[in-house]
Protein backbone atom coordinates (compact mmCIF):
# COMPACT_ATOMS: atom_id res chain seq x y z
CA UNK A 1 0.00 0.00 0.00
CA UNK A 2 1.84 3.38 -0.79
CA UNK A 3 2.88 5.36 2.09
CA UNK A 4 4.25 8.99 2.11
CA UNK A 5 8.02 8.73 1.87
CA UNK A 6 10.44 9.60 5.11
CA UNK A 7 12.90 11.73 4.11
CA UNK A 8 13.59 15.29 2.17
CA UNK A 9 16.23 13.58 0.15
CA UNK A 10 13.60 11.20 -1.44
CA UNK A 11 10.82 13.90 -2.65
CA UNK A 12 10.40 14.03 -5.98
CA UNK A 13 11.22 17.17 -8.06
CA UNK A 14 11.05 18.91 -10.88
CA UNK A 15 15.07 19.53 -11.22
CA UNK A 16 15.08 15.58 -11.97
CA UNK A 17 13.00 16.83 -15.38
CA UNK A 18 14.82 19.52 -16.70
CA UNK A 19 16.21 19.09 -19.93
CA UNK A 20 20.00 20.89 -20.01
CA UNK A 21 20.74 20.85 -23.66
CA UNK A 22 18.22 22.96 -25.16
CA UNK A 23 17.62 26.59 -24.43
CA UNK A 24 15.72 30.21 -25.86
CA UNK A 25 15.91 33.79 -25.23
CA UNK A 26 13.47 32.89 -22.20
CA UNK A 27 14.94 29.82 -21.02
CA UNK A 28 18.06 28.95 -18.83
CA UNK A 29 19.43 25.39 -17.92
CA UNK A 30 19.58 24.82 -14.25
CA UNK A 31 22.77 26.35 -13.04
CA UNK A 32 23.43 23.76 -10.18
CA UNK A 33 23.91 21.41 -13.02
CA UNK A 34 26.82 21.62 -15.53
CA UNK A 35 27.21 18.28 -16.26
CA UNK A 36 25.04 16.83 -19.43
CA UNK A 37 22.98 13.60 -19.16
CA UNK A 38 23.76 11.34 -21.34
CA UNK A 39 20.73 9.41 -22.84
CA UNK A 40 20.67 6.55 -21.12
CA UNK A 41 21.25 8.68 -17.76
CA UNK A 42 18.08 10.75 -19.20
CA UNK A 43 15.98 7.56 -19.17
CA UNK A 44 16.96 6.59 -15.78
CA UNK A 45 16.02 10.34 -14.26
CA UNK A 46 12.75 10.44 -16.21
CA UNK A 47 10.70 6.99 -15.21
CA UNK A 48 7.79 5.91 -17.33
CA UNK A 49 4.38 6.74 -16.69
CA UNK A 50 4.00 3.28 -15.11
CA UNK A 51 6.89 3.12 -13.54
CA UNK A 52 5.91 6.50 -11.93
CA UNK A 53 2.10 4.82 -10.96
CA UNK A 54 3.60 1.96 -9.29
CA UNK A 55 6.59 3.80 -7.60
CA UNK A 56 5.75 3.50 -3.47
CA UNK A 57 6.71 6.96 -2.80
CA UNK A 58 3.65 8.13 -4.85
CA UNK A 59 -0.41 7.35 -3.73
CA UNK A 60 -2.47 5.41 -5.40
CA UNK A 61 -5.03 7.70 -7.99
CA UNK A 62 -8.02 6.20 -5.52
CA UNK A 63 -6.06 7.28 -1.89
CA UNK A 64 -4.93 11.09 -4.00
CA UNK A 65 -8.16 11.68 -4.96
CA UNK A 66 -9.73 11.11 -1.05
CA UNK A 67 -6.47 13.10 0.20
CA UNK A 68 -7.23 15.89 -2.50
CA UNK A 69 -10.89 16.43 -0.73
CA UNK A 70 -9.40 16.68 2.53
CA UNK A 71 -6.80 18.80 1.71
CA UNK A 72 -9.02 21.05 -0.93
CA UNK A 73 -11.16 21.26 2.28
CA UNK A 74 -8.70 22.23 4.40
CA UNK A 75 -7.41 24.97 2.02
CA UNK A 76 -11.03 26.29 1.41
CA UNK A 77 -11.52 26.87 5.16
CA UNK A 78 -7.99 28.87 5.83
CA UNK A 79 -8.62 30.57 2.50
CA UNK A 80 -12.19 31.46 3.31
CA UNK A 81 -11.20 32.69 6.80
CA UNK A 82 -9.30 35.57 4.93
CA UNK A 83 -11.78 36.78 3.13
CA UNK A 84 -14.48 35.88 5.06
CA UNK A 85 -14.39 39.09 7.77
CA UNK A 86 -13.75 41.99 5.03
CA UNK A 87 -17.54 42.72 4.51
CA UNK A 88 -18.35 42.27 8.26
CA UNK A 89 -15.39 44.90 9.46
CA UNK A 90 -17.89 47.75 9.16
CA UNK A 91 -20.26 46.00 11.55
CA UNK A 92 -17.58 44.32 13.84
CA UNK A 93 -15.79 48.18 14.23
CA UNK A 94 -19.46 49.66 15.04
CA UNK A 95 -20.16 46.91 17.60
CA UNK A 96 -16.83 47.38 19.53
CA UNK A 97 -16.83 50.68 18.62
CA UNK A 98 -12.93 50.28 16.94
CA UNK A 99 -12.54 51.49 13.39
CA UNK A 100 -9.13 52.68 13.85
CA UNK A 101 -8.28 49.15 14.55
CA UNK A 102 -9.84 47.21 12.47
CA UNK A 103 -6.66 46.97 10.32
CA UNK A 104 -5.35 44.57 13.06
CA UNK A 105 -8.52 42.27 12.55
CA UNK A 106 -6.35 41.23 9.01
CA UNK A 107 -2.92 41.90 10.60
CA UNK A 108 -3.47 39.53 13.52
CA UNK A 109 -4.06 36.88 11.46
CA UNK A 110 -1.47 37.49 8.41
CA UNK A 111 1.46 38.42 11.12
CA UNK A 112 1.29 34.76 12.49
CA UNK A 113 0.18 33.31 9.39
CA UNK A 114 3.60 34.67 7.90
CA UNK A 115 5.97 33.96 10.67
CA UNK A 116 4.85 30.12 10.70
CA UNK A 117 4.69 29.25 7.31
CA UNK A 118 8.59 28.36 6.99
CA UNK A 119 8.52 26.95 10.16
CA UNK A 120 5.51 24.03 9.20
CA UNK A 121 8.27 23.86 5.65
CA UNK A 122 11.04 22.18 7.40
CA UNK A 123 9.29 20.85 10.71
CA UNK A 124 6.92 18.56 8.22
CA UNK A 125 10.27 16.43 7.17
CA UNK A 126 10.98 16.23 10.63
CA UNK A 127 7.59 15.08 12.48
CA UNK A 128 5.97 13.93 9.82
CA UNK A 129 3.07 15.65 7.56
CA UNK A 130 0.23 14.12 9.04
CA UNK A 131 1.08 15.21 12.83
CA UNK A 132 1.67 18.60 11.24
CA UNK A 133 -1.30 19.42 9.53
CA UNK A 134 -3.29 18.10 12.71
CA UNK A 135 -1.68 20.48 14.51
CA UNK A 136 -2.50 23.02 12.26
CA UNK A 137 -6.07 22.25 12.18
CA UNK A 138 -6.07 22.44 15.58
CA UNK A 139 -4.59 26.10 16.32
CA UNK A 140 -7.25 27.30 13.54
CA UNK A 141 -9.97 25.37 15.11
CA UNK A 142 -9.37 27.03 18.19
CA UNK A 143 -8.92 30.73 17.17
CA UNK A 144 -11.96 30.22 14.94
CA UNK A 145 -14.21 29.14 18.39
CA UNK A 146 -12.38 32.29 20.10
CA UNK A 147 -13.38 34.77 17.31
CA UNK A 148 -16.60 33.26 17.56
CA UNK A 149 -16.88 33.87 21.25
CA UNK A 150 -15.25 37.23 21.53
CA UNK A 151 -16.36 39.79 23.18
CA UNK A 152 -14.21 43.35 22.70
CA UNK A 153 -11.99 43.56 20.13
CA UNK A 154 -8.53 42.63 21.92
CA UNK A 155 -10.07 39.06 22.12
CA UNK A 156 -11.13 39.10 18.27
CA UNK A 157 -7.71 40.14 17.53
CA UNK A 158 -5.98 37.44 19.52
CA UNK A 159 -8.47 34.72 18.12
CA UNK A 160 -7.53 35.68 14.75
CA UNK A 161 -3.61 35.46 15.25
CA UNK A 162 -4.14 31.61 16.69
CA UNK A 163 -5.83 31.17 13.68
CA UNK A 164 -2.85 32.30 11.64
CA UNK A 165 -0.84 29.92 13.31
CA UNK A 166 -2.60 26.79 11.93
CA UNK A 167 -3.92 28.80 8.64
CA UNK A 168 0.09 28.88 7.76
CA UNK A 169 0.40 25.35 8.28
CA UNK A 170 -2.99 24.24 6.07
CA UNK A 171 -1.43 26.20 3.03
CA UNK A 172 2.03 25.00 3.48
CA UNK A 173 1.52 21.63 4.12
CA UNK A 174 -0.93 20.79 1.57
CA UNK A 175 1.40 22.64 -1.64
CA UNK A 176 4.62 20.28 -0.28
CA UNK A 177 1.90 16.97 0.64
CA UNK A 178 0.97 17.20 -3.05
CA UNK A 179 4.99 17.69 -4.18
CA UNK A 180 5.67 14.40 -2.46
CA UNK A 181 2.83 12.20 -3.06
CA UNK A 182 1.99 12.79 -6.87
CA UNK A 183 3.97 11.98 -9.57
CA UNK A 184 5.44 14.23 -11.87
CA UNK A 185 3.47 14.24 -14.68
CA UNK A 186 0.37 14.76 -12.85
CA UNK A 187 1.39 17.10 -9.79
CA UNK A 188 0.32 19.87 -11.62
CA UNK A 189 -2.99 19.13 -12.22
CA UNK A 190 -3.56 18.40 -8.71
CA UNK A 191 -1.53 21.33 -7.25
CA UNK A 192 -4.05 23.85 -9.64
CA UNK A 193 -6.95 21.25 -8.09
CA UNK A 194 -5.38 22.66 -4.74
CA UNK A 195 -4.91 26.24 -5.90
CA UNK A 196 -8.84 26.12 -7.30
CA UNK A 197 -9.94 25.45 -3.79
CA UNK A 198 -7.97 28.05 -2.14
CA UNK A 199 -9.28 30.94 -5.02
CA UNK A 200 -13.00 29.50 -4.31
CA UNK A 201 -12.46 30.50 -0.66
CA UNK A 202 -10.75 33.89 -1.06
CA UNK A 203 -13.58 34.79 -3.48
CA UNK A 204 -16.36 33.28 -2.23
CA UNK A 205 -15.55 34.91 1.21
CA UNK A 206 -16.78 38.17 1.19
CA UNK A 207 -20.39 36.94 0.00
CA UNK A 208 -20.52 34.57 2.55
CA UNK A 209 -19.62 36.71 5.60
CA UNK A 210 -21.69 39.44 4.11
CA UNK A 211 -24.93 37.32 4.11
CA UNK A 212 -24.07 35.97 7.50
CA UNK A 213 -23.27 39.64 9.39
CA UNK A 214 -26.44 40.24 7.47
CA UNK A 215 -28.57 37.47 8.27
CA UNK A 216 -26.95 35.51 11.27
CA UNK A 217 -24.37 38.03 12.95
CA UNK A 218 -20.55 38.23 11.81
CA UNK A 219 -20.05 35.60 14.81
CA UNK A 220 -20.79 32.91 11.66
CA UNK A 221 -18.16 33.38 10.02
CA UNK A 222 -15.76 32.11 12.21
CA UNK A 223 -18.35 29.29 13.83
CA UNK A 224 -18.68 27.72 9.86
CA UNK A 225 -15.25 26.75 10.62
CA UNK A 226 -16.20 24.33 13.16
CA UNK A 227 -17.99 21.47 11.33
CA UNK A 228 -15.08 22.30 8.59
CA UNK A 229 -12.24 21.63 10.20
CA UNK A 230 -13.75 18.66 12.03
CA UNK A 231 -14.91 16.77 8.68
CA UNK A 232 -11.28 17.98 7.63
CA UNK A 233 -9.35 16.71 10.27
CA UNK A 234 -11.39 13.20 10.20
CA UNK A 235 -10.60 13.09 6.60
CA UNK A 236 -6.90 13.70 7.28
CA UNK A 237 -6.10 10.80 9.99
CA UNK A 238 -8.23 8.34 8.13
CA UNK A 239 -6.59 8.87 4.52
CA UNK A 240 -2.89 10.24 5.21
CA UNK A 241 -0.09 8.05 6.60
CA UNK A 242 2.54 9.48 9.03
CA UNK A 243 5.91 8.89 8.41
CA UNK A 244 8.11 11.19 10.52
CA UNK A 245 12.58 11.08 9.37
CA UNK A 246 13.44 7.44 10.49
CA UNK A 247 15.59 6.24 12.83
CA UNK A 248 14.81 9.51 15.33
CA UNK A 249 13.45 9.78 18.73
CA UNK A 250 10.90 12.38 19.89
CA UNK A 251 13.93 14.64 21.66
CA UNK A 252 15.64 13.87 18.35
CA UNK A 253 13.29 15.76 16.12
CA UNK A 254 12.53 18.57 18.62
CA UNK A 255 16.35 19.18 18.76
CA UNK A 256 16.25 19.85 14.91
CA UNK A 257 13.75 22.72 15.28
CA UNK A 258 15.22 25.98 14.69
CA UNK A 259 13.91 27.86 17.37
CA UNK A 260 16.40 30.50 17.16
CA UNK A 261 14.96 31.31 13.55
CA UNK A 262 11.47 31.00 14.66
CA UNK A 263 11.88 33.59 17.14
CA UNK A 264 13.89 36.30 15.11
CA UNK A 265 11.81 35.58 12.25
CA UNK A 266 8.58 36.23 14.29
CA UNK A 267 10.15 39.38 16.08
CA UNK A 268 11.07 41.33 12.39
CA UNK A 269 7.61 40.74 11.53
CA UNK A 270 6.38 42.29 14.57
CA UNK A 271 8.57 44.99 14.47
CA UNK A 272 8.25 45.64 10.92
CA UNK A 273 4.21 45.66 11.18
CA UNK A 274 3.85 48.04 14.20
CA UNK A 275 5.62 50.83 12.85
CA UNK A 276 4.02 50.52 9.53
CA UNK A 277 0.62 50.45 11.27
CA UNK A 278 1.30 53.63 13.91
CA UNK A 279 3.17 56.17 11.17
CA UNK A 280 1.20 59.02 10.98
CA UNK A 281 -1.77 58.78 13.20
CA UNK A 282 -0.81 57.18 16.31
CA UNK A 283 2.56 58.90 16.04
CA UNK A 284 3.96 60.69 13.67
CA UNK A 285 6.02 59.22 11.12
CA UNK A 286 9.64 61.24 12.00
CA UNK A 287 8.80 60.83 15.79
CA UNK A 288 11.73 58.66 17.69
CA UNK A 289 9.61 55.84 18.32
CA UNK A 290 8.86 54.85 14.58
CA UNK A 291 12.38 55.40 13.40
CA UNK A 292 13.68 53.34 16.37
CA UNK A 293 11.25 50.73 15.45
CA UNK A 294 12.32 51.03 12.04
CA UNK A 295 15.78 50.65 12.81
CA UNK A 296 15.07 47.38 14.97
CA UNK A 297 13.53 46.01 12.50
CA UNK A 298 16.57 46.19 10.23
CA UNK A 299 18.77 45.05 13.14
CA UNK A 300 16.44 41.92 13.72
CA UNK A 301 16.13 41.10 10.22
CA UNK A 302 19.70 41.03 9.41
CA UNK A 303 20.27 39.08 12.47
CA UNK A 304 17.75 36.20 11.34
CA UNK A 305 19.31 36.12 8.16
CA UNK A 306 23.10 35.89 9.37
CA UNK A 307 21.84 33.04 11.86
CA UNK A 308 19.82 31.83 8.81
CA UNK A 309 23.08 31.48 6.46
CA UNK A 310 25.67 31.21 9.08
CA UNK A 311 24.60 29.60 12.06
CA UNK A 312 21.62 27.06 11.98
CA UNK A 313 22.29 23.63 10.80
CA UNK A 314 18.68 23.12 9.83
CA UNK A 315 17.56 26.60 8.86
CA UNK A 316 14.26 27.95 8.17
CA UNK A 317 15.56 29.51 4.98
CA UNK A 318 18.48 28.02 3.84
CA UNK A 319 20.81 30.34 1.94
CA UNK A 320 20.71 27.61 -1.21
CA UNK A 321 17.44 28.60 -1.81
CA UNK A 322 18.33 32.34 -2.76
CA UNK A 323 21.56 31.39 -4.87
CA UNK A 324 20.62 28.38 -6.94
CA UNK A 325 19.01 30.59 -9.76
CA UNK A 326 17.69 33.92 -9.84
CA UNK A 327 13.86 32.63 -10.19
CA UNK A 328 13.15 31.92 -6.83
CA UNK A 329 13.80 35.22 -5.15
CA UNK A 330 11.98 37.61 -8.14
CA UNK A 331 9.04 34.89 -7.63
CA UNK A 332 9.21 35.68 -3.83
CA UNK A 333 9.66 39.55 -4.16
CA UNK A 334 6.50 39.57 -6.79
CA UNK A 335 4.73 37.64 -4.61
CA UNK A 336 5.53 39.78 -1.66
CA UNK A 337 4.20 42.58 -3.85
CA UNK A 338 1.23 39.84 -5.08
CA UNK A 339 0.15 39.24 -0.88
CA UNK A 340 -0.04 43.42 -0.50
CA UNK A 341 -1.93 43.89 -3.60
CA UNK A 342 -4.46 41.14 -2.94
CA UNK A 343 -5.48 42.21 0.80
CA UNK A 344 -5.75 45.97 -0.51
CA UNK A 345 -8.55 44.74 -3.05
CA UNK A 346 -10.16 42.42 -0.95
CA UNK A 347 -10.49 44.49 1.86
CA UNK A 348 -10.65 47.93 0.82
CA UNK A 349 -12.88 47.37 -2.27
CA UNK A 350 -16.27 46.18 0.23
CA UNK A 351 -15.50 49.56 2.23
CA UNK A 352 -15.87 51.23 -1.25
CA UNK A 353 -19.51 49.79 -1.41
CA UNK A 354 -20.96 50.21 2.43
CA UNK A 355 -18.83 53.03 3.75
CA UNK A 356 -19.10 55.22 0.15
CA UNK A 357 -22.42 53.86 -1.61
CA UNK A 358 -24.07 52.79 1.35
CA UNK A 359 -24.61 49.45 0.47
CA UNK A 360 -25.75 46.48 3.10
CA UNK A 361 -22.67 43.57 4.03
CA UNK A 362 -24.99 41.58 1.64
CA UNK A 363 -25.30 43.44 -1.29
CA UNK A 364 -21.33 44.02 -1.01
CA UNK A 365 -20.57 40.13 -1.04
CA UNK A 366 -23.07 39.92 -3.88
CA UNK A 367 -21.11 42.86 -6.07
CA UNK A 368 -17.92 41.11 -5.23
CA UNK A 369 -19.01 37.85 -7.37
CA UNK A 370 -17.94 38.83 -10.68
CA UNK A 371 -14.17 38.69 -9.01
CA UNK A 372 -14.68 35.61 -7.44
CA UNK A 373 -15.70 34.22 -10.68
CA UNK A 374 -13.04 35.44 -12.66
CA UNK A 375 -10.72 34.63 -10.20
CA UNK A 376 -11.58 30.88 -10.23
CA UNK A 377 -12.00 30.78 -14.07
CA UNK A 378 -8.97 32.15 -14.79
CA UNK A 379 -7.46 29.82 -12.42
CA UNK A 380 -8.98 26.96 -14.07
CA UNK A 381 -8.02 28.27 -18.01
CA UNK A 382 -4.27 28.81 -16.45
CA UNK A 383 -3.93 25.61 -15.03
CA UNK A 384 -5.09 23.82 -18.13
CA UNK A 385 -3.00 25.79 -20.53
CA UNK A 386 -0.05 24.80 -18.47
CA UNK A 387 -0.59 21.32 -18.27
CA UNK A 388 -1.01 21.67 -22.18
CA UNK A 389 1.83 23.71 -23.09
CA UNK A 390 4.40 23.01 -20.10
CA UNK A 391 4.83 26.95 -19.91
CA UNK A 392 3.70 28.81 -17.10
CA UNK A 393 6.49 32.36 -17.34
CA UNK A 394 3.87 34.13 -19.27
CA UNK A 395 0.92 33.77 -17.78
CA UNK A 396 3.10 34.39 -14.32
CA UNK A 397 3.78 37.63 -15.90
CA UNK A 398 0.59 38.45 -17.42
CA UNK A 399 -1.32 38.62 -14.21
CA UNK A 400 -0.24 41.28 -12.23
CA UNK A 401 -0.48 43.87 -15.70
CA UNK A 402 -4.16 42.32 -15.99
CA UNK A 403 -5.17 42.99 -12.55
CA UNK A 404 -3.03 46.44 -12.38
CA UNK A 405 -5.35 47.71 -15.08
CA UNK A 406 -8.79 46.71 -13.53
CA UNK A 407 -7.55 47.90 -10.01
CA UNK A 408 -6.35 51.55 -11.91
CA UNK A 409 -9.79 51.95 -12.83
CA UNK A 410 -10.87 51.66 -9.35
CA UNK A 411 -9.43 55.03 -8.48
CA UNK A 412 -11.77 56.71 -10.87
CA UNK A 413 -15.09 55.17 -9.21
CA UNK A 414 -17.75 57.83 -7.67
CA UNK A 415 -20.99 57.43 -6.28
CA UNK A 416 -22.43 57.43 -9.60
CA UNK A 417 -20.22 54.87 -11.43
CA UNK A 418 -22.10 52.23 -13.33
CA UNK A 419 -22.44 48.72 -12.26
CA UNK A 420 -21.13 47.77 -15.93
CA UNK A 421 -18.08 49.37 -15.20
CA UNK A 422 -17.93 48.07 -11.48
CA UNK A 423 -18.28 44.68 -12.83
CA UNK A 424 -15.44 45.32 -15.88
CA UNK A 425 -12.70 46.41 -12.89
CA UNK A 426 -13.50 43.16 -10.64
CA UNK A 427 -13.04 40.74 -13.42
CA UNK A 428 -9.91 42.36 -14.20
CA UNK A 429 -8.46 42.04 -11.11
CA UNK A 430 -9.73 39.10 -10.57
CA UNK A 431 -8.87 37.38 -13.96
CA UNK A 432 -5.21 38.33 -13.17
CA UNK A 433 -5.13 37.59 -9.73
CA UNK A 434 -5.85 33.85 -10.91
CA UNK A 435 -3.64 33.58 -13.48
CA UNK A 436 -0.73 34.62 -11.36
CA UNK A 437 -1.68 32.64 -8.06
CA UNK A 438 -1.53 29.22 -9.93
CA UNK A 439 1.49 29.67 -12.35
CA UNK A 440 4.22 31.78 -10.17
CA UNK A 441 4.60 28.79 -7.62
CA UNK A 442 6.21 26.67 -10.90
CA UNK A 443 8.63 28.99 -11.79
CA UNK A 444 9.87 29.09 -8.39
CA UNK A 445 9.90 25.33 -8.10
CA UNK A 446 11.44 24.55 -11.56
CA UNK A 447 15.09 25.12 -10.87
CA UNK A 448 15.26 24.32 -7.28
CA UNK A 449 17.68 21.83 -5.68
CA UNK A 450 15.07 18.37 -4.90
CA UNK A 451 16.10 18.42 -1.00
CA UNK A 452 14.95 22.45 -0.85
CA UNK A 453 12.00 22.03 -3.04
CA UNK A 454 9.67 21.77 0.44
CA UNK A 455 11.38 25.06 1.88
CA UNK A 456 10.91 26.85 -1.61
CA UNK A 457 7.06 25.93 -1.83
CA UNK A 458 6.98 27.68 1.88
CA UNK A 459 9.06 30.23 1.09
CA UNK A 460 6.28 31.27 -1.95
CA UNK A 461 3.38 31.22 0.53
CA UNK A 462 5.40 33.06 2.79
CA UNK A 463 6.32 36.34 1.06
CA UNK A 464 2.86 36.64 -0.28
CA UNK A 465 1.43 36.28 3.52
CA UNK A 466 4.16 38.64 4.31
CA UNK A 467 3.01 41.45 1.65
CA UNK A 468 -0.56 40.94 3.41
CA UNK A 469 0.49 41.39 6.59
CA UNK A 470 2.38 44.89 5.46
CA UNK A 471 -0.24 45.64 3.03
CA UNK A 472 -3.30 45.27 5.84
CA UNK A 473 -0.61 47.65 7.78
CA UNK A 474 0.40 49.88 4.89
CA UNK A 475 -3.15 50.41 3.46
CA UNK A 476 -5.11 50.91 6.74
CA UNK A 477 -2.37 53.45 7.68
CA UNK A 478 -3.34 55.50 4.44
CA UNK A 479 -6.77 55.24 5.23
CA UNK A 480 -7.03 56.64 8.27
CA UNK A 481 -4.72 58.95 7.19
CA UNK A 482 -6.63 60.40 4.73
CA UNK A 483 -10.77 60.03 5.73
CA UNK A 484 -10.41 62.55 8.53
CA UNK A 485 -8.52 65.21 6.51
CA UNK A 486 -11.43 64.70 3.86
CA UNK A 487 -14.23 64.42 6.56
CA UNK A 488 -12.72 67.61 7.97
CA UNK A 489 -12.86 69.38 4.47
CA UNK A 490 -15.97 68.52 3.42
CA UNK A 491 -17.47 69.66 7.01
CA UNK A 492 -15.41 72.40 8.70
CA UNK A 493 -17.66 72.12 11.88
CA UNK A 494 -17.71 68.94 12.52
CA UNK A 495 -17.35 68.32 16.34
CA UNK A 496 -14.83 66.00 17.86
CA UNK A 497 -16.85 63.23 19.01
CA UNK A 498 -19.21 63.13 15.99
CA UNK A 499 -15.74 62.64 14.35
CA UNK A 500 -14.44 59.76 16.61
CA UNK A 501 -17.71 58.00 15.87
CA UNK A 502 -17.92 58.71 11.99
CA UNK A 503 -14.41 56.72 11.97
CA UNK A 504 -15.34 53.88 14.10
CA UNK A 505 -18.10 53.07 11.83
CA UNK A 506 -21.28 54.05 13.93
CA UNK A 507 -24.64 53.52 11.54
CA UNK A 508 -26.39 55.68 14.23
CA UNK A 509 -24.34 59.20 14.21
CA UNK A 510 -24.70 59.16 10.22
CA UNK A 511 -28.66 58.73 10.51
CA UNK A 512 -28.70 61.91 12.64
CA UNK A 513 -27.37 63.89 9.44
CA UNK A 514 -29.78 65.58 6.72
CA UNK A 515 -29.31 64.05 3.17
CA UNK A 516 -26.58 66.03 1.70
CA UNK A 517 -24.02 65.98 4.89
CA UNK A 518 -24.22 61.95 4.61
CA UNK A 519 -23.69 62.11 0.87
CA UNK A 520 -20.23 64.65 1.48
CA UNK A 521 -18.86 62.22 4.04
CA UNK A 522 -19.61 59.17 1.44
CA UNK A 523 -17.69 61.36 -1.08
CA UNK A 524 -15.02 61.86 1.67
CA UNK A 525 -14.55 57.79 2.21
CA UNK A 526 -14.45 57.17 -1.61
CA UNK A 527 -11.89 59.82 -1.93
CA UNK A 528 -9.97 58.55 1.12
CA UNK A 529 -9.86 54.99 -0.76
CA UNK A 530 -8.27 56.51 -3.73
CA UNK A 531 -4.49 56.33 -2.43
CA UNK A 532 -5.08 52.92 -1.33
CA UNK A 533 -5.74 51.57 -4.92
CA UNK A 534 -2.92 54.08 -6.53
CA UNK A 535 -0.73 52.19 -4.33
CA UNK A 536 -2.24 48.86 -5.29
CA UNK A 537 -1.81 49.28 -9.01
CA UNK A 538 2.03 49.98 -8.87
CA UNK A 539 2.38 46.83 -6.78
CA UNK A 540 0.94 45.05 -9.47
CA UNK A 541 3.01 46.68 -11.84
CA UNK A 542 6.26 45.74 -10.19
CA UNK A 543 5.29 42.31 -9.47
CA UNK A 544 5.01 41.68 -13.17
CA UNK A 545 8.21 43.63 -13.84
CA UNK A 546 9.71 41.07 -11.23
CA UNK A 547 8.08 37.61 -12.91
CA UNK A 548 9.44 39.13 -16.61
CA UNK A 549 13.10 39.31 -15.05
CA UNK A 550 12.60 35.33 -14.41
CA UNK A 551 14.01 32.96 -17.06
CA UNK A 552 11.51 29.70 -18.07
CA UNK A 553 13.20 26.97 -16.77
CA UNK A 554 11.60 24.08 -18.95
CA UNK A 555 10.55 20.21 -18.78
CA UNK A 556 12.37 18.28 -20.82
CA UNK A 557 11.51 16.50 -24.63
CA UNK A 558 10.95 13.31 -22.91
CA UNK A 559 8.54 14.59 -20.09
CA UNK A 560 6.54 16.32 -22.96
CA UNK A 561 6.58 13.12 -24.93
CA UNK A 562 4.95 11.50 -22.27
CA UNK A 563 2.70 13.85 -20.88
CA UNK A 564 1.42 14.07 -24.55
CA UNK A 565 1.04 9.86 -24.26
CA UNK A 566 -0.83 9.76 -21.25
CA UNK A 567 -3.55 12.46 -22.47
CA UNK A 568 -3.83 10.34 -25.31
Amino acid sequence: KPTLTSSESNIPSTMDTLSMKETDPDTEKHPSQDIETTPSQDVETNPSPEDEDNDPQYLSTKVLLSLMLALGLSMFMASLDQTVVSVAIPTIAAEFHSLQDVSWIGAAYFLTWTAFQGVYGKCSSIFGYKIMILFALFFFLVGSLICALANSMVMLIVGRAIAGIGGAGIQSLTQIIITVVCPVRRRGMYQGLAGLFYMIGTAIGPLIGGAFTDHLGWRWAFYINLPLGAVSALAVVLVLRNQPAPGTTWKERFSRVDYLGLVLLLAWVIILLLPLSWGGSTYPWNSPIIIVLFCLFAVLLALFLWVQWRIAKEPLMPLSVFIVHRNPVLIFMANLCMGMCLTGFIYYVPIIYQEGMGDSATTSGVKFIPYMVSTIVMAIITGILISVTLRYRPFAAMGPFIASIGTGLVTTWTLSTSTGMQVGCLILSGAGTGAFVVSALFSAQAPTKKEDLPVTTSLVSFFRSLGGVIGVALFGTIFNNTLPKLITQAIPNIDPASMTAILEGDKTVMSTYDQATQLLIRQASMEALKPVFYTTTALFCLAGLLVLATAHVPLSKEDFKKLKETKD
